[in-house]
C-alpha cells in the first residue's frame, strides 16, 4: 500500500509514537483506509527486539519474517476478545487491532490498557477527534448495567481520552497509486479542570 501524507513526515511521526508505545486511534469518516494504514504501520515497524501483536479480521495483514511480530486472525468477536488477553500474557510491546466493533470490544480494549498494556493502535469510524471521543464514550458507557450519572459519564469520557494519546485522521483516496492520506495527527490531553484538549502536531 502506498500512503501519501501531509506533511511528508507524518508516517515517520507515527512510527516514532509507536516506538514510544503511545496509544493511537486511526479514524476515518467513511470507514475506508484506516485498517490498510494500520496494517502498513504494523509491517513497517515490525523488527527484532520489538514484540508486536497484530489482530486481523477477514482482511489479511502483512506477515513480516525475521521480526518479533506475531499475527493472529480473529474471525469473530469472541476470538478477538480472547486474543486481547493474550497480548498481556505474551508481553507484547505493541498491539494492533484491526477495528473495534461494539460495546464489548471497546470496553475490553480499554480494560486491557488499564491492566498495563502499553502501546495500542486500532481504528474507528468518526468524522473528527472530538466525535471519536464522544462515540467511544457513548459505546463504553453502554457496557454498564446500571444507569450512569452525568458526572460518571463525563469521568469515563475523560478517562478514555487520557488513554488515547493521539488520534490520526485518515482520508480514503480513490486512486490506483495510493490508498489513503493522513490529514492530521492530534494529541489528546486533559487539563487540571478535566477539559479535554486537542492539538495538531503536524
Amino acid at each position: 500500500m502506498q500512503t501519501t501524507t501531509k506533511p511528508t513526515n507524518a508516517m515517520e511521526q507515527i512510527s516514532s509514537l509507536i516506538a514510544q508505545k503511545k496509544n493511537i486511534l486511526l479514524i476515518t469518516e467513511d470507514g475506508k483506509g484506516a485498517t490498510s494504514l494500520l496494517y502498513s504501520l504494523a509491517a513497517s515497524n515490525a523488527k527484532v527486539g520489538f514484540r508486536s501483536l497484530v489482530i486481523e479480521d477477514h482482511r489479511p495483514a502483512v506477515y513480516v519474517p525475521n521480526s518479533d511480530s506475531i499475527l493472529f486472525t480473529a474471525s469473530n468477536s469472541k476470538q478477538k476478545l480472547s486474543l486481547f488477553d493474550q497480548a498481556l500474557l505474551l508481553r507484547a510491546d505493541y498491539l494492533y487491532v484491526s477495528e473495534l466493533r461494539g460495546t464489548t470490544e471497546i470496553s475490553k480494549y480499554f480494560d486491557l490498557i488499564g491492566k498495563g498494556m502499553k502501546g495500542c493502535m486500532t481504528t474507528l469510524v468518526a468524522k473528527d477527534p472530538e466525535h471519536a471521543i464522544r462515540k467511544l464514550s457513548r459505546l463504553f458507557n453502554l457496557s454498564y448495567v446500571d444507569d450512569l450519572s452525568q458526572e460518571d459519564m463525563l469521568f469515563n469520557q475523560r478517562w478514555l481520552a487520557s488513554n488515547l494519546h493521539y488520534i490520526v485522521s485518515v482520508r480514503h483516496v480513490q486512486s490506483f497509486t495510493q490508498a489513503c492520506t493522513i490529514d492530521d495527527i492530534t494529541s489528546v490531553t486533559s487539563d487540571q479542570t478535566g477539559k479535554i484538549r486537542f492539538k495538531s502536531i503536524i
